[in-house]
């Protein structure tokens, strides 16, 4: 049975007057039902705002919140705070969702309990053609603080903001009362601050494969110039590793980056992740190591890394659950 209660969408729009309508029906026309659309009009001089506000005056659905322009950062942040759903999708104005997208990511909520994290790949339409996300098996990646706080950040675990959805725990956790600096710093490609916060927090990630995200390429995009990059770009990553890194370790996350506490984080992490890469190995593999402690307490831990590693290089894990409609 659906739960009208699961889903809060929110979509951000600057001056997104010819698109945004087509966007918010597309979330509207899904075969999951949201339970509410909320329009964070950032500021917008093109009547975007009033644009909604009538063509939805009969849609108690659709609710629209209009601030000053303070960038996506914060616009994202409104969205959030105005939330009720467990889960909180993004869509940009500009985009849209094939009719089953929010059908199919609901099945990795229900099915996976530990989800918090779960985005899809793309697909461009307009100007362009063709897929954004380069892989088409759907994986768990499972948890990455340890990784986040104590190595310097280079995979961007994440799609645009229209393919991203997370419990609205964790949204709130990520979004209320980010220093101004950052949501200054964020005011274009805010999901990179989403994708980063929820490493950084400890969320359990999934990336689901199914292609009903439409990236619409139209020549004002700010994303679309780094499309097939899973590396975040060096000035953004610079302000990731350091500002963005020191507001979290200073929420409280430090406890977790050194001795004894990292060696267990850090082994515990790891076995989160349903198939890791060589280069994550290599990494866990170093925060062990590096860790002050003495070799025998970091024995075991070591073993297990290394034999959960080569056994999910030898056997794939076949997931008997059909994640599309």
């Amino acid at each position: 049975m659906q739960n009208p209660n699961e889903f809060s969408v929110v979509v951000t729009s600057y001056n997104y007057r010819r698109f945004i309508l087509e966007a918010i029906d597309s979330a509207l026309r899904q075969t999951f039902p949201p339970l509410e659309v909320i329009v964070v009009d950032d500021g917008s001089t093109d009547g975007s705002a009033e644009f909604v506000m009538e063509k939805y005056a009969n849609e108690p659905r659709v609710r629209v919140h209009q601030q000053q322009n303070g960038g996506q950062l914060s616009a994202f942040a409104a969205g959030v705070a105005n939330a009720q759903a467990r889960i909180v999708a993004f869509l940009d104005a500009d985009d849209l969702w094939e009719p089953a997208h929010l059908a199919n990511v609901v099945r990795v909520y229900e099915r996976r309990a530990q989800a918090e994290f779960v985005y899809t790949d793309m697909c461009y339409f307009d100007q362009r053609e063709g897929y954004f996300h380069g892989t088409s098996k759907s994986t768990d990646y499972g948890r990455s603080l340890i990784q986040a706080l104590c190595t310097p950040l280079s995979v961007w675990r994440g799609s645009p903001t229209s393919a991203l959805t997370m419990t609205r725990e964790l949204a709130q956790r990520i979004l209320l009362n980010v220093p101004e600096d950052l949501v200054h710093e964020f005011r274009t490609n805010a999901d990179d601050f989403l994708i980063y916060a929820s490493d950084m927090l400890g969320a359990h990630k999934f990336y689901l494969a199914t292609s009903n995200v439409k990236y619409r390429a139209h020549g004002r995009n700010m994303w679309l110039g780094n499309q097939n990059s899973q590396l975040i770009d060096p000035k953004r990553r610079k302000v990731v590793d350091t500002r963005m890194r020191a507001y979290f370790l200073a929420r409280g996350s430090s406890c977790v980056t050194t001795g004894k506490h990292r060696v267990r984080s850090a082994t515990t992490e790891f076995l989160t992740k349903e198939r890791p890469t060589y280069r994550e190995f290599r990494a866990y593999f170093s925060l062990l190591q590096e860790a002050e402690e003495s070799m025998l307490f970091k024995a075991f831990p070591t073993i297990q890394l290394c034999s959960y590693f080569i056994k999910s290089r030898i056997t794939t894990r076949h997931d008997t659950l059909d994640w599309r409609w």
